[in-house]
């Protein structure tokens, strides 16, 4: 289920994650009939993704959207699930909910590395007496983490593209010149 989830997927998450199945499945039939599949996209502003395959709708996605698509609330979901959740989190991970015809069937722990020389070109930015923000789609969690070891003090978490576009002309519209990268 994970493959069929991930083989088209052409981010570096669908990468990684179809790279992993391939290298730690016990068996694995790589083929797929193309009639009976269906892949859909992940996309900032609907950070879920899969396909429907052979009568099975398999999902991944963050545990907000995971829970809506599931027509419940993050509270409703099983506590273990919850606290796995959470502790990808801490751990400087991005937590994705795994799902199978609507039965959660894990939890995937991406993990993220920090390019080479970013903490310090950060730190040269702040010298330079220009002010850092983070706007990212990760858990509040996960983003406190990053910014805490980027030595970013001012970070919006959990943003979508539009609310990511919203704060930058918000902070246009009060006079500051921002540059995103």
């Amino acid at each position: 289920y994970l493959y069929l989830s991930s083989v088209n997927d052409n981010t570096h998450e669908g990468k990684s994650i179809t790279a992993f199945v391939i290298k730690n499945a016990r068996s694995l039939n790589r083929e797929i009939k193309t009639d009976l599949y269906e892949y859909l996209p992940f996309s900032a502003s609907n950070p879920i993704s899969g396909c429907n395959y052979n009568n099975l709708e398999i999902r991944k996605g963050s545990i907000r959207t995971i829970a809506k698509y599931l027509g419940k609330n993050i509270q409703s979901l099983p506590k273990e699930i919850q606290n796995i959740v959470d502790e990808v989190a801490k751990n400087h991970g991005t937590p994705l909910i795994f799902v199978v015809n609507k039965k959660i069937l894990g939890v995937i722990n991406l993990q993220d590395t920090f390019r080479n020389g970013v903490a310090k070109q950060i730190r040269d930015i702040q010298d330079a007496g220009m002010t850092t923000i983070m706007l990212t789609g990760d858990n509040n969690i996960t983003a406190s983490y990053v910014a805490k070891k980027l030595g970013i003090t001012r970070f919006y978490a959990d943003s979508t593209p539009e609310k990511k576009l919203e704060l930058i002309r918000s902070l246009q519209e009060q006079g500051f010149v921002v540059a995103m990268c």
